[in-house]
């Protein structure tokens, strides 16, 4: 798979290049004082999904999914089904078959010694080598098992450090002002459909200190933000994009969401306050 590019900004001499290839994003830095010319000042590369970037003064700020491991269990047990033992009509085995039940238990046992040696650090995905513990925050109203990263480059500076934030949860929609970033997801519940527990859009709110995004809470609002279209899975459905349907305005964010049911739809705008 070649590799695609996503985004560009270009801050006087300084522009930068957003791409991505196989689930893994790369930023390269050139210098175009000479346009014909480009000279690669500063690259890095990061095994995340991008969801979207800004650019707020010398800062590149880049919003990114990172998706859990798949700690690769084996739940087959190599029995032919004919080989099963039969149940009779209140579920219950007619006799045992020490074969199946052996199979069953090494499925078991072979599993169980995956599980017991599995780390975080093999789970989720690692930036520069290393996101310890406690930079990942957790929300009590996100919904699935990814993992939001923010990453926050310098522009100016080619030699300072990458800063990074992360959240347990999936991201979706970003709004960006110059006062903090916003990131919207929109969960359901699983087991239960639609008509009995509606979507809600999870907004996880992040501050500038010294630039750097912090995490500082989330709200959850009814409904799905206006205008968007579907592009997420069961646990998380994410929506593509309508930034618009969200604002800030001195201390207030604002949303505006829809809801749909039987009885046709409605929308909604939220308004909500930052806590001191």
């Amino acid at each position: 798979m070649s590799v695609q590019p996503k985004q560009i900004f270009l801050n006087g001499e300084r522009l930068t290049v957003i791409s991505s290839e196989n689930k893994n994003i790369y930023v390269e830095h050139y210098n175009v004082s000479n346009p014909t010319i480009p000279q690669l000042v500063k690259s890095s590369s990061y095994p995340f999904d991008l969801i979207s970037s800004r650019r707020i003064d010398s800062k590149l700020y880049l919003v990114m999914n990172g998706e859990m491991s798949n700690p690769g269990l084996d739940y087959d047990i190599k029995i032919n089904y004919d080989e099963w033992p039969k149940c009779d009509d209140k579920g219950k085995p007619k006799d045992e078959s020490s074969k199946f039940l052996n199979a069953v238990n090494s499925v078991k046992n072979n599993d169980r010694e995956i599980i017991q040696k599995l780390t975080v650090d093999k789970l989720y995905p690692r930036v520069n080598g290393n996101i310890s513990c406690s930079a990942i925050s957790r929300s009590p109203s996100t919904l699935g098992t990814n993992l939001l990263v923010i990453i926050t480059e310098d522009l100016e500076d080619s030699t300072k450090k990458n800063s990074v934030s992360a959240l347990l949860g999936n991201g979706g929609t970003v709004y960006a002002s110059t006062n903090g970033l916003y990131v919207a997801s929109v969960a359901n519940y699983l087991g239960l459909s639609k008509s009995d527990v509606g979507p809600s859009t999870i907004v996880h709110h992040f501050e500038y200190k010294d630039q750097i995004p912090s995490y500082t809470g989330s709200a959850k609002v009814e409904g799905v933000l206006i205008g968007n279209t579907f592009a997420g899975s069961r646990t998380s459905e994410r929506f593509s994009m309508n930034q618009f349907a969200m604002s800030e305005y001195e201390n207030f964010f604002r949303i505006a969401t829809n809801t749909m049911d039987e009885n046709g739809s409605d929308n909604k705008v939220g308004v909500f306050s930052h806590r001191a």
